[in-house]
């Protein structure tokens, strides 16, 4: 499990221009990158290090924090679900 989760953070790495300026792509990649939230972090970073600015922090902190609170929510009903079917 942890080789595909290393294989799928890659793949969405590439997808929110981590690799490559995300402007210079289609429109439609650039839609499909506003709901990964990698986008939202390499964008607080980008921010901070190429323009010290800190324009729309507020947004992309609030995504990702959003987004690991839910990932620590499924992971606690996963671990549930799982220790119930065990016993």
């Amino acid at each position: 499990m942890g080789s595909a989760a290393i294989v799928i953070a890659l793949y969405l790495f590439f997808l929110t221009g981590g690799t490559a300026v995300l402007a210079f792509d289609p429109g439609w990649l650039q839609t499909i990158a506003t709901f990964v939230p990698l986008y939202y972090g390499r964008h607080a970073l980008e921010m901070a290090i190429f323009y010290q600015s800190s324009d729309q922090l507020g947004r992309d902190v609030a995504v990702l924090a959003g987004s690991a609170l839910l990932a620590v929510g499924l992971g606690i009903l996963a671990m549930r679900r799982g220790m119930v079917e065990s016993r």
